[in-house]
């Protein structure tokens, strides 16, 4: 259950919009005469690590409970003032990050969102109540760390490089469902991200709270969607917690929503993809107005994956000059598909034949555990000087791959 994780392939995209107006109030309003109870009182035991000097401080901020502390990168130019935005990593317990935020990581799964500050848009990483050692109080699973964050936001404002109009809150899984709760807590931020929430709690089994129907109210984003009064993206894969996203778009016609649901992506891989375009879009607003065509938002992390795609075709064809290959004559390319189902495998010899490709015989191979699996080759005469054939190539052997279960591997010339 991709709802328990947290720290885009061919696919398109299912846009849902909100359309009326719908008011509410305020979520801490709705909890001012309750008080939670906290049956497990639970702290990280992790110390922060030290960043980079060249790229964060560590600061501290002024929480409800006491000093909090902070990532936070460093401007450019200590001159000038950039839009921030506050990013609520994942995992349990939520926004605790840790050395990955600087370290090597993968696209496919880029929690860091760093792309934020390599588009030059300060960012702040906290750390809330009892999630690292040294953070006052105990974790709460949703609820004071909601006023973490606001307190975050004050401190963040502050700032003499931060533009105050130009502040953001961004998440992805318990982050994202975290920035939900703060949103329908406050309207103080310019724009609101979140990525692969849910629309509840997150199970009995992680409740460090009394187990009861007023407690997971409080904690379940889906009860609170009216109060937001920020513009707000939920954006998901179909392979996470897309359930969720369908239930809340369901509940509400607040205006200020707008839902996304990725087909075929998954619970991290478009976190990179949508961080990038938002964080475009962050840095060309001048009055902290988010300005995203559909169309884009949509075409996000296709437009990545064909890029991807055409960059590993060109290293290939990189390849392929500095051997014997002439390029001034047709050749004959072969695509190499593996799968470990014997019909999946069959039935790709009917689509080559209706996609004008050529298949050889299918061959039973065994893996280094001793499984079975299937391999085919097909072959297709190309005209290497030509780009556009070559790209049309792959991406139709990537998309049959996508539509069949398949593990397209890679091409060359035989």
């Amino acid at each position: 259950m991709f709802r328990q994780y947290a720290p885009l392939m061919a696919l398109s995209f299912l846009l849902i919009s909100s359309a009326h107006s719908q008011d509410g109030e305020s979520l801490l309003k709705k909890r001012a005469k309750h008080v939670t109870q906290i049956v497990t009182k639970k702290t990280g035991d992790k110390e922060m690590s030290e960043p980079p000097a060249e790229q964060f401080h560590i600061v501290k901020y002024p929480g409800k409970l006491g000093e909090m502390a902070a990532y936070l990168s460093k401007p450019e130019n200590s001159e000038k003032t950039y839009p921030a935005i506050i990013w609520l990593t994942g995992g349990f317990p939520t926004s605790s990050p840790q050395s990955y935020l600087w370290e090597e990581t993968d696209a496919q799964n880029e929690q860091s969102a760093r792309i934020y500050r390599y588009s030059g848009v300060i960012t702040m990483y906290p750390h809330l109540r009892g999630g690292s050692k040294g953070m006052p109080g105990h974790q709460e699973a949703f609820y004071g760390e909601v006023e973490d964050v606001i307190s975050a936001y004050n401190f963040l404002a502050k700032q003499k490089n931060v533009d105050p109009k130009r502040i953001y809150l961004g998440g992805h899984s318990t982050g994202g469902t975290l920035a939900l709760l703060v949103a329908a807590s406050t309207n103080v931020f310019a724009g609101v991200i979140s990525l692969g929430p849910t629309h509840d709690d997150y199970g009995e089994e992680s409740a460090l709270y009394e187990w009861n129907k007023k407690e997971r109210e409080l904690r379940a984003p889906i009860q609170h969607l009216s109060s937001i009064k920020s513009p707000t993206w939920v954006v998901e894969g179909i392979e996470g917690n897309s359930d969720s996203i369908r239930q809340m778009k369901a509940k509400t016609k607040n205006p200020n929503l707008n839902f996304v649901v990725a087909d075929v992506a998954n619970h991290f891989q478009i976190i990179h993809p949508v961080n990038a375009l938002f964080a475009k879009a962050i840095v060309a607003s001048k009055d902290g107005r988010l300005k995203i065509e559909n169309k884009t938002l949509k075409e996000s992390y296709i437009n990545r994956e064909r890029k991807l795609r055409e960059i590993r075709d060109l290293e290939i064809l990189a390849d392929l000059r500095g051997s014997d290959i002439d390029f001034s004559k047709p050749q004959l390319t072969v695509h190499t598909f593996y799968s470990s189902e014997a019909p999946a495998i069959e039935n790709l010899k009917k689509i080559a034949k209706k996609s004008g490709f050529t298949a050889q015989a299918i061959s039973e191979e065994k893996g280094d555990d001793g499984s079975t699996y299937y391999k085919l080759n097909l072959e297709k005469v190309l005209n290497l000087m030509q780009l556009d054939k070559v790209f049309e190539a792959t991406s139709q052997m990537t998309q049959i791959a996508n539509d069949n279960n398949l593990y397209y591997s890679s091409w060359g010339v035989n």
